[in-house]
């Protein structure tokens, strides 16, 4: 039969083998310890790398149910939808945003006063969303590395971006700014952008390319926190209007 050892004999027998190998208990209690503070610590980790996965995808499931045509609803006031035709058989949405000191009087107002305002002598700015999917995945696009793994529109292997004949008819003045470090979009296509571009137009002050070092970690989406670029903006907007 087989003997059946309580717990009194147990912790006697372990404390004897703890004394032949010459380990203190309190050693045991610290090494304990280190393990379960070892485990706590993975588990923190695991937690961070689902919450950085699933808030994201929570997002971008809830995105399918806004409408975009109404930019009020995240919070847009002074913003109106609209839709532009560039060419036959596409149609690209658009959010027109007044500038800040039109904000009060933009409330409530409809279409036709928003194209009016284009005219009102304030600079138009046109902001792209990019690799964001559309302008309200825009929101969420922004966290670390999420765009490697997760609804990366770039990955559609159909997907046509004619760059090249697209700056063969542009006129208009281009700025291009750019992160030597930045993970995306490597800085020598910046370099071809801007190639292409100056030969298009055939001007130096027309089309201007701003390197940003890589020392500074903007990487490919934090060059607006740099201090200098409402001067680097209005600087080149100066020198067109001389």
């Amino acid at each position: 039969m087989k003997k059946r050892i309580n717990k009194s004999e147990r912790k006697f027998q372990y404390a004897g083998r703890l004394q032949q190998s010459g380990q203190k208990p309190k050693d045991l209690n610290l090494h304990a310890r280190s393990q379960w503070q070892w485990t706590w610590t993975k588990m923190g980790l695991l937690s961070l790398c689902i919450l950085s996965v699933s808030i994201p995808l929570l997002l971008h499931l809830l995105s399918d149910s806004i409408d975009l045509s109404r930019p009020s609803d995240i919070g847009l006031n002074h913003t109106i939808n609209m839709y532009l035709t560039p060419e036959e058989g596409v149609r690209v949405g658009v959010w027109h945003t007044v500038p800040e000191h039109r904000w009060k009087e933009a409330q409530g107002k409809d279409l036709d006063w928003y194209e009016k305002a284009l005219g009102d002598g304030s600079p138009i700015f046109i902001y792209l969303h990019g690799n964001g999917g559309n302008r309200q995945e825009n929101f969420y696009w922004k966290f670390p590395y999420i765009q490697y793994f997760l609804f990366n529109p770039l990955k559609n292997k159909d997907l046509n971006l004619p760059t090249d004949e697209n700056l063969q008819k542009i006129q208009t003045p281009l700025m291009i700014l750019h992160a030597e470090d930045d993970h995306l979009v490597p800085f020598a296509s910046a370099q071809e952008i801007y190639r292409i571009a100056k030969k298009a137009q055939n001007s130096d002050e027309h089309v201007k390319l701003v390197r940003f070092d890589g020392a500074l970690g903007y990487l490919h989406n934090v060059l607006y926190k740099d201090p200098g670029l409402p001067n680097i903006i209005r600087e080149f907007m100066q020198s067109l209007m001389t």
